[in-house]
């Protein structure tokens, strides 16, 4: 789990739990039974069905868990209940992120005399996001930053959930490794038709670049994308510059999603640049020496060494959280060389509390050549101001000053499984 995240997570219970966490470990929160599965388990149980328990634990393990069940009278949300099986007398077992800012209010119930661990949610049956479960002895550990039990370490996948999302780790960053997470995914999720190699598709090449920064400094990683039959000799190609390179070659399938997307010519074919950052924060958080740095050196020496239009119109900008944020702002810096912005969940709450506020700037100045790509979870509202929020209110911003604006939401939270989704969205978007 990276440092952001677990800052935030650490941040979120030591608000929720206030400064006496010895009374946390006191605490008993009772909660509804409204799982049918469950109540039918319940009162079999009652009746003295001694094979009740056994017949339960046989149909999680051939179907998995979550359970995820009709709610009468709502046709528009699932109950889905998570599950985790331990003879524990008194466990403090929650989901993430499910209760990062409020976990007393999420632990899980435990079915007396039972093994059986629960806790029930409504999502709309559109929902996807992955998570990860904590089963701890006490609360203590989750609020006590140096305490001597690293919480963290003690998030898992759900043993019960065979569908899971693997992040691999980076060899080139000290201390990375490989990262599973247990994914939720509700039958009407949208549909995800270009993050898989499809059989008979011709795929283009992914360079890897060790590139020299002259104007920050130092050496980073560039992975260049060429479409099947790039040619030096062709008509200039449309260019795609993305942040947080690693995520968007590994985590994020970009090369297939564009490979996928030219066969069906549903886009033109397009070479993408995608940049890995050095101290994340430090440059994509508004940061002006680095989007000079993109938009002058990065595309200059992309221009030298590759058929890519110098055409503003046709050369977009992107990135997730920070880097959407930072795609507005450096376009906004260099108009006249990124003339689309493509934004997954941009951190544009980030800018609400400096001493100059991005959106409010952008009220303020005149209206730039720019199209946007706007999208954001709905369940992206654990900040005030939300992420959501902000998104909101950037793109109410741009709509009144007369700016061309797609603007898309999905039902999930801040994480891969729904960007890799709807990053074929934005693509389609900003080529037309």
């Amino acid at each position: 789990m990276n440092i952001l995240v677990k800052a935030i997570v650490m941040f979120c219970f030591i608000e929720a739990l206030g400064t006496d966490i010895r009374l946390a470990s006191q605490i008993e929160v009772p909660q509804s039974l409204d799982s049918p599965l469950l109540q039918k388990l319940r009162t079999d149980l009652q009746s003295h069905n001694e094979k009740a328990l056994d017949k339960f634990w046989r149909k999680i393990s051939l179907e998995g868990a979550p359970l995820v069940e009709p709610i009468k009278g709502d046709d528009q949300n699932l109950l889905v209940t998570f599950l985790w099986r331990s003879n524990a007398t008194k466990k403090y077992i929650v989901v993430f992120p499910l209760a990062w800012r409020y976990p007393l209010r999420n632990l899980m119930a435990r079915l007396p005399e039972t093994d059986v661990w629960y806790k029930s949610y409504r999502f709309r049956k559109d929902a996807r996001f992955v998570y990860l479960i904590s089963a701890n002895d006490t609360l203590t550990p989750f609020a006590i930053e140096n305490s001597d039990t690293d919480w963290l370490s003690t998030l898992i996948p759900d043993p019960l959930n065979r569908n899971r999302f693997i992040q691999p780790r980076d060899p080139e960053i000290g201390g990375s490794s490989e990262e599973i997470s247990s994914v939720l995914e509700l039958p009407d999720a949208p549909r995800q038709p270009y993050v898989t190699v499809r059989p008979g598709v011709v795929q283009g090449k992914v360079h890897l670049i060790r590139y020299q920064d002259k104007s920050l400094g130092h050496p980073r990683r560039l992975w260049v994308y060429t479409p099947p039959d790039y040619r030096r000799t062709a008509p200039p190609y449309s260019l795609l510059v993305l942040f947080d390179g690693w995520v968007y070659t590994q985590l994020i399938p970009t090369p297939t999603i564009l490979d996928n997307l030219i066969a069906e010519s549903a886009i033109p074919p397009l070479v993408a640049v995608f940049i890995d950052q050095g101290d994340r924060l430090s440059e994509l958080a508004l940061n002006p020496g680095f989007a000079d740095f993109v938009a002058d050196e990065i595309v200059g020496w992309t221009h030298r060494n590759y058929n890519a239009t110098n055409n503003s119109a046709r050369t977009i900008i992107g990135g997730l959280s920070l880097g959407g944020l930072s795609a507005a702002y450096t376009a906004s810096r260099h108009p006249n060389v990124f003339g689309n912005v493509l934004s997954q969940s941009g951190a544009f709450q980030y800018s609400a509390v400096e001493e100059k506020d991005f959106i409010r700037q952008f009220a303020l100045r005149e209206k730039l050549p720019i199209r946007f790509y706007l999208e954001a979870g709905t369940m992206e509202v654990n900040e005030s101001p939300s992420l959501l929020h902000s998104n909101w209110r950037f793109r109410d911003v741009l709509l009144a000053k007369g700016y061309t604006v797609y603007y898309s939401e999905f039902n999930g939270r801040h994480d891969y499984i729904s960007w890799r989704g709807s990053l074929s969205q934005g693509l389609l978007k900003l080529t037309q």
